[in-house]
């Protein structure tokens, strides 16, 4: 899945970018938050719209759930241009 960051008019959007060192399949997690997914999502459900409201980009362009940083291993997941923004 492919997230990005978006000014509040949305006349800017820009990709997250993980933290230095990161590879593709690196598993992203929410800071706080045990990591237990369900073995099979039912796509009737948008589980991402469900959430997609409390997704934003911080006033330090932390990509964030509520106040959850999105996190690898590595460090945190970011946005370099957007301040105060949402998440798509």
């Amino acid at each position: 899945m492919v997230l990005t960051a978006g000014n509040p008019d949305k006349t800017v959007i820009e990709l997250l970018v993980p933290p230095e060192g990161s590879q593709p399949g690196d598993k992203i997690t929410l800071k706080g938050f045990d990591r237990n997914p369900p073995e099979t999502l039912n796509p009737k459900k948008k589980v991402f719209e469900a959430v997609a409201d409390d997704l934003r980009v911080d006033e330090n362009g932390v990509a964030k759930y509520k106040d959850a940083e999105f996190v690898t291993d590595k460090g945190v997941v970011v946005s370099e241009g957007i301040r105060n923004g949402g998440i798509s």
